[in-house]
């Protein structure tokens, strides 16, 4: 079966999300957390088409943090790794 490169990409995001979901799924512990970082391609410098996660991580369940500046990469990361903690479950 022939694949074309958009498939193959297809492909790879879905096995990617696959393993997201199965992961959110299987949850944390109580005393553990569960911190997923996901890089988007939004203006395609690095690909051919715009990419943006946010849609596929809400469906799979997992909360979107966005942030604005380094700073806030941390203070989400933190409060990322709270809420992961109290929910049981990944956060993004």
């Amino acid at each position: 079966m022939a694949s074309s490169g958009s498939g193959t990409a297809r492909l790879q995001a879905w096995t990617a999300t696959d393993a997201l979901r199965h992961a959110n799924r299987g949850g944390s512990a109580a005393h553990e957390g569960v911190l997923v970082l996901v890089d988007d391609d939004s203006i395609a410098k690095f690909s051919t088409v715009p990419s943006s996660s946010e849609m596929a991580m809400a469906e799979i369940g997992m909360t979107v943090l966005s942030p604005a500046d380094a700073q806030d990469i941390l203070d989400l990361g933190l409060h990322g790794i709270a809420l992961s903690r109290y929910a049981g479950c990944g956060q993004g």
